[in-house]
């Protein structure tokens, strides 16, 4: 018998040229992707749960050590017990009862409500513990105040994550209401409470409003004073009373939305107190139930978790242990991690890493043409003066101490959003040099870029393998955590980080022709997103648009990088197309992720990120780089005439 001969294909890295030239992404992680399977505890699984699969185990060796030693000594005070204490809380059956109880016993102090005064002391008391509400009081850095720390009154939440949930424009709409109106009802009878089903016609009128926010809309600062006077109608005093802050009138404050204010001014004219009674219990609910023990725990995992996310089984409670400790616990758990795994040399390595980055984003931002030459030797100066703060902060907020239990986690939710909120009130009048600490946990999986600080944030999680990893070939590094880094010194230079300049200041220091010259760029991003399909449904342009415009840029300015590396080592061609493909391939592996159905169509209308495969496909075809790694040629199905190649920064 004559076998036909067939071509071998052309192998690069590993990869091969058929499936490089049509699928990027699926050609580099096709083995993983057909191997790895979605843990039925989760919506998705990638490679920043694969490195937290690391941590994670880290992470449960301090906790289950702080419980123990809690366990021996449970009034001696220290950063371990106070772990310890929380921990013991989250993990011990016999006192999961109290969680209920101590819910039971808040949502009956509401039938108490009877002044529009006890409504704002409840709101109050809300925004101290950090518990939902129609308001949120956060802290923030104020300009004008010479880079002082404020209080900031942010929008705050409801029942559903998205207002197309409200609406005719999400994908199963009335059947997402109908589930919702299920969950509640189950909840309320449960807990023997009137039905909630009112709440969810108040909810579908706030949503445009309280989970919008508006492009154009600038926030405003407003001394106490001016609160009073403005917003008439809500109860200061007692609001503030509540919150712990008796002092207000003299102090100024930032207003994330006039609008949403005026909005709920004018809900405390208008309602009556059966509607806030109806608001702050289901707020109570949403916000405790995936903490209190079955059923209700079942309850809200079948329809926030399995109905809206496609998440197969509930969390192991173990897995809870390690939310709440890094929700409610950031700090004290960093510092442990910091302490007991992390030293000085490996920061050193990856500061040393990310000053190459910012080396080549300055070169970068000063070639922009389109940009005017004033602008562009900013846009350097911005990149310059940028802080690098990698793997962890020099110091943690970790005191005073707060004075948490291990007998009811209800009661440490509280206690410790109570502590946050002190933590802001002490804060007051503080400038960013003094800031103690990180908000974000050092192990996180993810990097930050923070406009009022330009600060780049580089927690130590994203310095492990894949993004980062001294034993592999060049350009390999530069493909991922090089990639990471440039994607958050983009962010400096979005939509909403162009309006700051390096000191952290907002205000204008583009021309009018560069906006112009912005505005039409970015239509062509918008244009090629907007364009792009996902399980049928069509990917938002629009809303995507900073993360795609960092993706972008993040990715030229780690390849210049890169680029230099090869220039001074006066590589040869074949070792430069090596690198490259070690580069580009790189890129792919830092975002390969299996996502359920459901998942990925919440995340087309909650995730300001674009589905991950585009954020590699549409990428990666923008550079000459990737077509000489791989032989792309014009007949291939990914290659793009290079005059429509899109370029920003």
């Amino acid at each position: 018998m004559k076998y036909k001969k067939t071509r071998k294909q052309k192998s690069y890295g590993g990869i091969q040229k058929d499936l490089c030239s049509s699928d990027f992404f699926k050609c580099v992680n096709k083995s993983w992707l057909d191997s790895v399977h979605v843990p039925p505890y989760k919506a998705a699984f990638g490679v920043s749960e694969e490195i937290e699969q690391q941590i994670e185990k880290q992470l449960f060796q301090i906790a289950y050590e702080c419980q123990v030693q809690y366990r021996k000594s449970p009034t001696h005070r220290s950063l371990e017990t106070a772990v310890g204490a929380v921990a013991d809380s989250v993990l011990k059956t016999a006192s999961q009862p109290k969680n209920i109880h101590t819910l039971q016993s808040h949502i009956g102090q509401l039938n108490c409500l009877e002044t529009k005064e006890d409504v704002a002391r409840v709101m109050g008391d809300f925004c101290r513990a950090r518990i939902g509400s129609l308001l949120r009081v956060d802290g923030t850095y104020l300009d004008t105040q010479g880079g002082k720390y404020c209080l900031e009154f942010r929008r705050g939440i409801i029942g559903l994550p998205d207002k197309l949930y409200y609406d005719d424009e999400s994908p199963g709409r009335w059947k997402t209401l109908h589930y919702y109106e299920e969950y509640l009802n189950k909840v309320t009878t449960r807990l023997a409470l009137p039905s909630l089903k009112p709440v969810i016609e108040a909810e579908k009128k706030l949503a445009p409003y309280i989970l919008l926010k508006k492009v154009n809309e600038k926030e405003k600062e407003v001394a106490g004073t001016t609160l009073a006077s403005r917003y008439t109608h809500i109860p200061w005093e007692s609001f503030f009373g509540a919150y712990g802050l008796p002092d207000w009138k003299r102090r100024v404050f930032n207003l994330e939305s006039q609008e949403w204010m005026s909005i709920v001014n004018k809900l405390f004219q208008e309602e009556s107190i059966a509607f806030w009674r109806l608001i702050f219990t289901s707020q109570l609910i949403h916000h405790f139930i995936a903490y209190l023990p079955p059923p209700f725990d079942d309850y809200h995992f079948e329809f926030y978790r399995k109905r809206l996310r496609g998440q197969a089984q509930k969390l192991p409670q173990k897995y809870l242990l390690l939310e709440v400790l890094t929700d409610w616990m950031t700090p004290f758990l960093s510092k442990l991690y910091k302490d007991r795994f992390l030293d000085s040399s490996f920061r050193d390595r990856a500061s040393d890493f990310a000053k190459e980055i910012q080396q080549a984003a300055m070169r970068r931002m000063n070639s922009v043409e389109w940009l005017e030459p004033r602008t562009r030797k900013l846009a350097e100066e911005k990149v310059e003066t940028m802080i690098l703060s990698i793997a962890y902060p020099n110091s943690f907020a970790t005191s005073p101490l707060p004075q948490v239990n291990g007998d009811c986690l209800v009661e440490n939710i509280i206690t410790l959003g109570i502590w946050k909120s002190q933590q802001d009130v002490d804060r007051l009048g503080t400038k960013r040099k003094d800031q103690k600490g990180w908000e974000d946990p050092i192990y996180a999986v993810n990097g930050y870029y923070y406009s009022e600080d330009n600060e780049l944030i580089i927690p130590a999680g994203s310095l492990l393998s894949p993004f980062y990893d001294e034993k592999k070939p060049l350009g390999w590094n530069y493909g991922g955590l090089g990639v990471i880094m440039g994607h958050e010194i983009t962010h400096a230079f979005d939509e909403e980080g162009k309006e700051y300049d390096q000191d952290g200041h907002r205000k204008s220091w583009w021309t009018s022709q560069d906006k112009q010259q912005y505005e039409e760029k970015t239509k062509d991003i918008i244009h090629l997103y907007s364009h792009q399909r996902v399980l049928g449904h069509p990917v938002d342009g629009k809303s995507t648009l900073s993360e795609n415009i960092a993706d972008l840029g993040g990715l030229a300015i780690a390849l210049d990088a890169l680029n230099l590396v090869l220039e001074k080592r006066r590589v040869s061609l074949d070792e430069r197309k090596r690198a490259y493909q070690q580069f580009f391939i790189s890129y792919a592996v830092s975002w390969r992720i299996k996502e359920k159905p459901e998942k990925q169509i919440q995340g087309l209308l909650v995730d300001r990120h674009a589905p991950t495969p585009l954020r590699v496909n549409l990428i990666v075809r923008q550079f000459q780089e990737w077509y000489d790694a791989f032989d792309i040629k014009e007949k291939d199905p990914m290659y793009v005439d290079p005059r429509k190649r899109l370029k920003i920064f």
